[in-house]
């Protein structure tokens, strides 16, 4: 379902730029890294499960530029659909903890502030995100030396609310491509 990938990519933004703030203390230097775990949609209160997929992330962590881009991957939701592949713009606002987010395809727009730990080692955020189609995501997440685990809401334009809950893994370049490929190829199972 396409409203699912940009639900899940607004809050990848987040969790992506978490973890390059992470990656960050080790010089700012820019570095990509490759995420991939479950995305499970529910009820509000997170006992009726709804959905669940997989995401595959790679994050580009330019802090010399202050700008994190993050492009997200998840395989068709049904049967001969296309997987679909989104990219986001993170740009720290002067020198706040306070980043703006933007799907470069103009899915949704917003803000992430950051807090916990030292600059450009943030291990905690909140973001609040608007949809083009007139829903919105808030939530938040934090990182640890397991990865990340983000809990948010979306509330659809008809006030219906779903949680989103994500758990990401840090992966190799080289199993970034191999599940690349079979996720492009429609051969991953969610």
């Amino acid at each position: 379902m396409k409203i699912n990938l940009k639900i899940f990519l607004a809050g990848a933004a987040a969790i992506g730029l978490a973890f390059a703030l992470a990656a960050a203390q080790d010089g700012a230097k820019t570095q990509t890294r490759y995420y991939y775990g479950p995305v499970v949609y529910s009820s509000a209160d997170g006992k009726t499960k709804y959905a669940r997929t997989v995401s595959l992330v790679k994050r580009e962590t330019l802090p010399e530029d202050g700008k994190i881009i993050e492009t997200a991957l998840q395989p068709a939701s049904r049967p001969g659909g296309k997987p679909e592949e989104f990219t986001a713009e993170l740009s720290r606002m002067d020198e706040t903890a306070v980043f703006t987010v933007t799907e470069l395809g103009g899915s949704f727009s917003g803000t992430i502030t950051f807090t916990g730990g030292a600059e450009w080692a943030w291990t905690k955020w909140r973001y609040d995100i608007k949809l083009s189609d007139g829903g919105s995501l808030k939530g938040g997440g934090r990182l640890s030396a397991a990865g990340i685990v983000t809990k948010k809401t979306f509330t659809k334009p008809d006030g219906r609310v779903t949680l989103i809950s994500e758990t990401l893994k840090p992966i190799s370049v080289k199993r970034y491509e191999a599940l690349h490929e079979k996720i492009s190829e429609g051969t991953e199972a969610q």
